[in-house]
């Protein structure tokens, strides 16, 4: 009887030291976490509420948005498909000139930077209190240039003098580069001609947060309304009364970058929706940008038509759908979104998408190996994850250093340097 009651004794000892020890590491967890929060990572992203409430920070909102904040793996998944649509198309353009493949990819990671740049303003709102205006911009530039110098430094170092003789890569460094692209000005090298699209990104994040500010007050419907008349209008005018390249304008994806924003403010508001219509949703949206990467093909460039016009608003309805419905995770589709392999390719998009022309362009004319066949997509698909893992893996190691020893919270100077930039990017542009 005695050793039955000491044996049930001992067990009870061994569960009450391993509760108290997981609860003690939990909490340890939580105070490294806040900790690193206040050194500027984003570890403790996924636990507002503890970060919040062990450093003393006033959280806003309902509690039921300590959930609702958490990261989306769906969206590393929305990523992979839009970078794989990018690499298929630029990688086997004879096979798809007549397909806005890669088109639609970048107008979908214009989308879920809408959907993110809401979701990250409204949880930096919940975890200070407030938005700051310099903290987000001075995180996106620890995101965004780090690998964007490093692929400008190594296609400048590749590149011919007589290729630098004839291109001007001014505008690269003030994210201007975009509206040199529109107005057929010399630009950049041909390994260098998909940053018009971090132009376009960097120019919509300094306005993100005025954005989000608008879309959080009573009038964000009249605010929504607004922009999608004003960017359809310009677009309309800027067709008929120009010969320029509409697709490099960065007011040509507003009410793309309004969607994803709009979907993510549904999205945090509690927007729910059932399964079967999260199919629906889902099904349609893909449906509509297969469709739109058909009518759009062969008339994204001048002379424009309608259907060069109506691709930009269908992309920004269907991206939103996309967004609704990947959003909660439910569906098999979320499932295969949120799977290891797509979330590594996603985390990589940025990498893939820098590097990809260059490899492309050393595959054709140093290796001499002709695009769009069995052979190339062989070597160019493994050659462009590699590279990207490598540049992934040093650009994180860039910013973890960067978020130890740079206070990201209170610094003043990245929106004077981010509209320096542009107000000198603009003189230039005038000036040719």
């Amino acid at each position: 009887m005695k050793v039955r009651l000491l044996g049930r004794f001992s067990v009870f000892i061994a569960v009450a030291r391993n509760y108290f020890k997981v609860g003690l590491e939990t909490k340890r967890a939580g105070s490294r976490s806040c900790q690193a929060s206040r050194e500027g990572s984003d570890v403790s992203d996924r636990y507002p509420r503890s970060c919040a409430r062990n450093s003393g920070l006033k959280v806003l909102g309902k509690p039921s948005e300590s959930t609702i904040l958490g990261w989306l793996p769906a969206l590393d998944g929305l990523r992979a498909l839009a970078i794989l649509a990018v690499l298929i198309h630029h990688g086997n353009t004879v096979h798809f000139s007549n397909w806005a493949l890669g088109n639609a990819g970048v107008a979908i990671f214009f989308s879920i930077s809408g959907f993110l740049a809401y979701f990250v303003l409204s949880r930096d709102e919940q975890k200070l209190g407030a938005v700051d205006y310099n903290y987000f911009l001075l995180r996106r530039i620890f995101r965004i240039w780090p690998t964007y110098f490093v692929i400008i430094g190594l296609a400048l170092y590749m590149a011919a003098p007589t290729q630098l003789a004839t291109t001007d890569h001014f505008p690269l460094f003030t994210f201007t580069a975009n509206w040199h692209q529109a107005a057929h000005l010399p630009s950049q090298l041909t390994t260098l001609s998909m940053l018009w699209s971090i132009a376009v990104e960097e120019q919509f994040y300094v306005l993100a947060p005025f954005m989000y500010r608008a879309l959080r007050s009573r009038h964000w419907m009249a605010f929504s309304i607004s922009i999608l008349l004003l960017s359809n209008a310009g677009r309309l005018l800027y067709a008929a009364f120009s010969a320029g390249s509409l697709y490099y304008l960065t007011y040509s994806y507003a009410d793309i970058f309004l969607g994803g924003a709009l979907a993510a403010k549904w999205y945090i508001k509690g927007g729910r929706l059932s399964r079967a219509m999260q199919y629906c949703l889902s099904i349609s949206s893909l449906c509509v940008i297969v469709m739109v990467l058909r009518l759009w093909g062969p008339s994204v460039g001048p002379p424009y038509s309608l259907s060069s016009l109506l691709p930009y608003p269908i992309l920004g309805i269907a991206a939103a759908g996309l967004l609704m419905s990947v959003a909660q995770n439910q569906t098999l589709f979320d499932s295969i979104l949120s799977s290891a392999p797509m979330k590594w390719v996603g985390d990589l998009s940025y990498s893939l998408y820098l590097i990809h022309i260059t490899v492309i362009m050393a595959l054709v004319e140093r290796l001499a190996m002709p695009s769009a066949t069995w052979r190339f997509n062989l070597i160019y698909f493994p050659t462009c994850l590699a590279v990207a893992f490598l540049l992934r893996w040093a650009d994180t190691w860039i910013q973890d250093r960067l978020r130890r020893n740079v206070q990201l919270i209170g610094i003043r100077w990245p929106a004077m340097l981010m509209w320096s930039l542009f107000v000198l990017g603009l003189l230039n542009f005038f000036r040719q």
